[in-house]
């Protein structure tokens, strides 16, 4: 039986969007429910100044570096502390740097090592309306920015539209606008102050993480935009093999890993924008395959790496 898992909603945004704001409103709304929140925050550099809005918190600091990149590993090994007994909590919460990809950091909680304990459930992007514009023209920001950005918006699953008491109806309406447009209508978004939103919209489940294991008539689906699919005791495969079925999955497939065995090696994969990489493994996490995606065809996934394809 597998463990209960840990609800995880990761926080983004870019510097200044009103991130901790928004984050310090869930926590107060949280305890008023007699739920006991856990927060990761992540800070770029050796020291969080913000430190003391979460005393008495169950709080986890990364520092000096972006969890979707250079202390990743730091960041798998910090959230081991939300499973110990005497730091139980009932849901947790991560904050990412300002040029964090919320994707990166979604992909290392769904890593073979911490699939069974967490499960993100929603990705909430601060937005700063009163910048927007200006951080999404060509004219006053660099194409780093827009790009990290973008990123930030479309790998989330919910909007945060924040400041919006400071612009005008029609500067609202042009942001909303583009908004959609970039997200093709299928990120929900809330008009916010302060960050502060209906508590329940904050903590509704928009991501989901399945888990399948081969060979039986297990059926799970349901009607969550992002996934995380995990497939359990796969079909043997060389590399080839493998980078030709990920490739088949769908369109909407973002990045897949896991732990594959290749004539008796164990191996770490990892399979983004159609190239797959192999790394020798010697832990002792069991054979897996984990995708990552919209809309996954769980179904068809699971007939795709069935032993008779």
């Amino acid at each position: 039986m597998l463990n209960e898992k840990l609800p995880v909603y990761v926080l983004t945004g870019f510097l200044g969007s009103g991130k901790t704001t928004a984050l310090l409103h869930i926590l107060k709304n949280c305890k008023k429910r007699g739920l006991r929140p856990g927060i990761l925050l992540n800070e770029l550099g050796s020291v969080n100044v913000e430190t003391h809005l979460f005393e008495n918190e169950k709080l986890v600091e990364v520092l000096d570096g972006c969890v979707c990149c250079t202390v990743k590993e730091d960041f798998k090994k910090e959230l081991g502390y939300f499973l110990k007994s005497e730091n139980k909590v009932d849901l947790l919460f991560i904050e990412g740097t300002g040029v964090a990809d919320p994707g990166e950091i979604v992909d290392a909680v769904a890593s073979p090592e911490l699939f069974d304990y967490f499960e993100v459930c929603s990705v909430i992007s601060v937005v700063d309306a009163s910048r927007y514009l200006e951080y999404n023209s060509m004219f006053s920001s660099s194409k780093e920015i827009r790009k990290m950005l973008s990123g930030q918006i479309e790998n989330s699953t919910l909007i945060l539209l924040n400041k919006t008491d400071g612009i005008s109806a029609p500067k609202k309406e042009k942001i909303l606008k583009k908004l959609k447009k970039q997200t093709e209508g299928r990120i929900e978004m809330i008009d916010t102050q302060f960050g502060a939103a209906d508590i329940d919209l904050l903590l509704k489940q928009r991501m989901e993480f399945v888990q399948t294991k081969q060979y039986t008539s297990e059926h799970h689906t349901v009607n969550h935009t992002f996934q995380a699919v995990k497939i359990t005791d796969p079909e043997l495969l060389n590399g080839k093999e493998l980078e030709r079925k990920l490739s088949q999955v769908s369109d909407s497939l973002i990045r897949a890993k896991g732990i594959i065995t290749i004539d008796n090696e164990r191996y770490h994969f990892q399979y983004a924008s159609g190239s797959l990489s192999l790394q020798p493994y010697q832990n002792n996490v069991s054979d897996c395959i984990i995708l990552i995606g919209y809309k996954l065809p769980v179904d068809q996934i699971k007939a795709l790496f069935n032993r008779s394809n």
